[in-house]
C-alpha cells in the first residue's frame, strides 16, 4: 500500500512539473525572398507565430488569430493590430483607396489553382500549381509534410488576417471573395514556394518560448495608430 502510494505521489509530482514547466517546443522556417533577403517564421506550440527578418526591430506577431505589427524604438515599442492599421489607412489615405473599394477584382466560384506536376524545394517534393486562366510563369509549390504543418497554419492565419483587413480598405465584398481562394490554397499544403517568389530554404524544430511570440506591450489605440500614420505621411 505504501509502495502504491509512493508511485502515485511520484506520478502526481511529475505531472505537476510538466504542467508548471514552460512550453518551448516549436518550428522555425526560413524563406528566401526575391529581393535576396530572408524571412523567418517561428511557430510556438500554441500556434502563435512570429514573422520577420533576423534581428529586425520590425516584425509581425500572430496571436490567437489576430495579426499585429511591432516596431521597436529607442524610447517605446509600438504594437499595432493589422485591423487598426487598415482602418487608419482608410482614414488617412482615402483618395488612394477610395477607387479600389468600388472595383473588387476577385471572383468567387471554382478553384483558381490548376495542377502542374511536382517540384523539389529544399529537399522536399511538393505539388506544383499554376493560376487557372493565367499566363504568369509563377508557380505555387506546397507540401503535406507534417513537419511543415505548423508553418502552413501560421501562414494561413496571417493571410486570413490580412484579407480581413483588406475588407476595411477595399470593401467586405472583396475580402469575402478572396478568402475562399486563400483557404483553398492552404488546404493543399504548406508553401514550399509561393506565387510571389518566397522559397523555403530550411525548416527545423526549435525552442520557441512563449515570450518570443507574445505581445511586447499593450497595442496602441485605433486613434493613436491614425495619428502615427498621419505623422509619418507628413514626414515628421
Amino acid at each position: 500500500m505504501i509502495e502504491l502510494g509512493s508511485i502515485m505521489m511520484r506520478a502526481l509530482f511529475l505531472a505537476l512539473c510538466v504542467i508548471a514547466a514552460p512550453a518551448h517546443a516549436g518550428v522555425r522556417a526560413t524563406y528566401l525572398r526575391p529581393d535576396g533577403g530572408s524571412t523567418i517564421i517561428e511557430v510556438a506550440d500554441s500556434g502563435d507565430a512570429r514573422i520577420g527578418q533576423l534581428n529586425d526591430d520590425e516584425y509581425g506577431l500572430l496571436v490567437q488569430g489576430r495579426f499585429y505589427m511591432v516596431e521597436a524604438g529607442e524610447n517605446r515599442t509600438a504594437v499595432m493590430s493589422l485591423d487598426d492599421i487598415a482602418t487608419a489607412a482608410g482614414m488617412v489615405l482615402p483618395r488612394d483607396f477610395g477607387r479600389l473599394r468600388k472595383s473588387p477584382r476577385a471572383r468567387p466560384g471554382e478553384s483558381n489553382l490548376e495542377s502542374d506536376g511536382a517540384e523539389t524545394v529544399a529537399g522536399r517534393v511538393g505539388s506544383r500549381f499554376r493560376m487557372r486562366h493565367s499566363d504568369s510563369a509563377e508557380r505555387l509549390v506546397v507540401s503535406d509534410d507534417p513537419a511543415l504543418r505548423p508553418v502552413g497554419a501560421a501562414m494561413e492565419g496571417i493571410a486570413v488576417a490580412s484579407v480581413a483587413a483588406m475588407g476595411t480598405l477595399f470593401g467586405d465584398a472583396m475580402s469575402s471573395e478572396v478568402l475562399p481562394h486563400i483557404r483553398d490554397m492552404f488546404a493543399r499544403g504548406a508553401p514550399l514556394k509561393t506565387f510571389d517568389g518566397w522559397t523555403l530554404t530550411t525548416v527545423e524544430d526549435a525552442e520557441i518560448s512563449r515570450d518570443r511570440v507574445a505581445l511586447p506591450g499593450v497595442p496602441l489605440s485605433a486613434e493613436d495608430v491614425v495619428l502615427r500614420l498621419r505623422t509619418r505621411r507628413l514626414g515628421r
